[in-house]
């Protein structure tokens, strides 16, 4: 998937979602002279003059082609054209010893069926499917964690109309028309959140209670992105919090359930140097960097938003991305020292609350997620980001199945949906799925939100997000994707 960035009309924080790439140039918008090496990670990006990007991720993308990366001779094959290699069963983790089977999903007539054993493995752990089309509430299951005690929020449905007399009365409340979407917490919390279009920057109850007519979800968590940010100054105060007009902090303080979950790269894109990380990853392995993430905690505690899901360096995999953790060891390493340094210091803050998401993306370069995991000190979520392509096959899931989509065609690869999910398991963490969605020009797809929702009705998931934003070549759900949103609503509303 190669990430693909819009800016908002503040010039600062930018959205953006992934165009999870389809071998359709209009979709991946890359020149014919950017591809990548043989497993790339994202060595192809945007074309940042088609996208508006700035001119300092264009420098990224332009270093980017000059790097040699990787060595499988799947990975990327989107870009390449080369056919993936397929496989079958759950990835074996690399220096992990619990595999994952693909969660069964309600009417697919292909097998989830166990993976390969791992020598020394644990037992195979099984995830609960979603419920079919028309099934009335999914029951939840208990959580069980040993991670810190969630919050759960009660909601109170709207009273049914009642008639004893020729009069009618009815008591509705807007914001309370669905149900309670949830908030996230460091275990098994199942919260329904959502990442809207939010016009010029804006957040208002129209648009939740708009989304909510579509879902029957009272969303109490929506993501947004305050990433890349130029420098410092951007960085350490993110612009929904900075720019009051556009309403993210009078959101909040309407209820304490209300939660954020913000995309926030490690460095501003002024450091970025993809070609030599180092250059920025030491010195903030050395706490160099701690006093701006101290004043980012202390802006976003001020904002109230204190309770914040942080989801730091997300995508970081990913070429594309301005905080890349890079190929070699060194560069790993020291890309999860600056991650601890980062956590420490707004942790420290006083009045802080936040839950930190360790974010890698689906469709990239093996580099072995336990090369750059920063710890389970300092990772509250493991989450993965999955749109409705295989990176391998271009195929969507009705095309080919969960059970494909899954590994993504490929058990040798740990940047799979199935290998990061049984990484999570492996290091006791809850695990989520921050973006997703269908991509533009496929078919209605119910089966890949049957699929999500076997993942993410299990008992140790925190949440998941649709990328409802309407842009990045991703559909809203509703009438552009009629099946879906049955399904959609059939699991979650």
């Amino acid at each position: 998937m190669v990430r693909v960035r819009r800016s908002d009309r503040h010039g600062v924080g930018r959205r953006g979602t992934l165009a999870r790439a389809v071998g359709i140039s209009a979709l991946l918008l890359v020149p014919a002279t950017m591809t990548t090496s043989t497993g790339a990670s994202g060595g192809a990006g945007p074309n940042t003059g088609i996208l508006g990007a700035t001119e300092a991720f264009a420098q990224v993308i332009t270093t980017l082609q000059s790097r040699v990366v990787g060595a499988s001779t799947s990975a990327f094959s989107l870009l390449t054209g080369e056919a993936g290699v397929p496989g079958s069963g759950a990835r074996q983790l690399h220096e992990s010893t619990t595999t994952i089977a693909p969660p069964a999903v309600p009417g697919s007539t292909t097998p989830a069926g166990p993976g390969p054993a791992t020598a020394g493995a644990t037992p195979t752990v099984s995830v609960p499917s979603a419920p079919t089309l028309g099934s009335t509430t999914p029951t939840t299951a208990v959580p069980s964690t040993t991670s810190t005690p969630t919050t759960t929020v009660a909601t109170t449905q709207p009273p049914s109309t009642t008639s004893t007399t020729t009069t009618t009365t009815t008591t509705s409340e807007p914001q309370q028309s669905g149900v309670n979407g949830g908030t996230v917490g460091a275990g098994g919390t199942q919260a329904v959140c959502i990442e809207l279009a939010n016009p010029g920057g804006v957040i208002s109850d129209a648009q939740l209670q708009a989304i909510t007519a579509v879902t029957g979800v009272n969303y109490q968590c929506v993501e947004t992105f305050a990433n890349p940010a130029p420098q410092w100054t951007d960085w350490e105060d993110p612009w929904p919090f900075r720019i009051t007009s556009d309403g993210w902090d009078a959101w909040l303080a309407e209820s304490p359930a209300h939660q954020v979950v913000l995309g926030e790269d490690l460095i501003p894109s002024a450091l970025t140097n993809n070609n030599d990380p180092l250059t920025w990853e030491q010195p903030c392995d050395a706490g160099a960097y701690n006093q701006y993430a101290t004043q980012l905690a202390e802006n976003l505690v001020a904002a109230g938003a204190g309770n914040t899901v942080i989801r730091l360096g997300l995508e970081a995999n990913g070429g594309w991305e301005i905080d890349y953790v890079g190929q070699t060891a060194q560069e790993q390493h020291d890309w999860a020292m600056c991650y601890d340094q980062e956590v420490t210091a707004m942790r420290a803050v006083a009045g802080a609350h936040f839950l930190f998401v360790w974010n890698p993306n689906t469709c990239t370069n093996d580099l072995g997620l336990a090369n750059w995991y920063p710890g389970n000190d300092y990772v509250d979520i493991i989450g993965a980001d999955a749109y409705d392509l295989d990176c391998n096959t271009n195929e969507t899931v009705a095309q080919e199945g969960w059970p494909n989509y899954y590994i993504d065609s490929n058990a040798q690869n740990d940047a799979s949906l199935s290998a990061i999910s049984a990484f999570a398991a492996a290091q006791n963490k809850p695990f989520a799925i921050p973006e997703w969605g269908e991509v533009t020009g496929y078919t209605d797809d119910p089966a890949y939100v049957r699929g999500i929702a076997s993942l993410a009705h299990s008992s140790d998931f925190s949440f998941q997000s649709y990328f409802d934003c309407g842009c990045d070549n991703i559909v809203q759900l509703g009438s552009s994707e009629p099946q879906s949103t049955t399904a959609y609503v059939a699991a979650f509303g």
